[in-house]
């Protein structure tokens, strides 16, 4: 399947950078190949997201050293990949995410901020959304997966419940 044709839009980097970590998780180098069995166990659970998953996801494909925060570099990297090289002339762009998202001005953005500030400037998360909405709509349809969301949100609240 080639996602591209199913967004009318153009590669971007991010979108590589989503379909590469269906591949185990992280961006693996090197041409992008996917078996069959990688491309739709990933696929299905990106499908199936929540916003509160699919923030952790975000910060996760860019938490290039495991950190558990984003520093000024991955930043600069997602900043790019989103909104393209231009985004970065002057660093106006860069300057105002960190700004709006580390809250205790420590140079770097956890997770704990970065959920915070994607909730506030929800523009951060859009191109994740849409790819997210774009493929729900495309692939057995938007209320299909709101099921498979759902059930899979009440089986893991079921788990919490009997201590697994």
């Amino acid at each position: 399947m080639n996602y591209y044709s199913l967004q009318n839009s153009d590669s971007t980097v991010f979108i590589q950078r989503v379909f590469r970590s269906l591949k185990n998780g992280r961006k693996p180098p090197g041409k992008l190949e996917l078996s069959f069995c990688d491309f739709t166990v990933g696929l299905t659970r990106f499908l199936t997201f929540t916003k509160g998953m699919m923030y952790t996801f975000a910060f996760g494909l860019y938490d290039d050293d495991f950190s558990g925060s984003l520093n000024l570099e991955e930043l600069e990297e997602l900043v790019k990949d989103v909104w393209g090289t231009n985004a970065l002339s002057g660093n106006s762009r860069l300057k105002f995410i960190l700004d709006a998202l580390d809250s205790n001005k420590d140079g770097v953005v956890d997770i704990g901020e970065w959920t915070l500030g994607v909730k506030k400037h929800p523009t951060l998360m859009k191109a994740a959304l849409m790819m997210q909405l774009t493929l729900r709509t495309k692939i057995f349809g938007i209320q299909f997966w709101e099921r498979r969301m759902h059930d899979f949100v009440n089986r893991e609240k079921e788990k919490l419940k009997i201590g697994q």
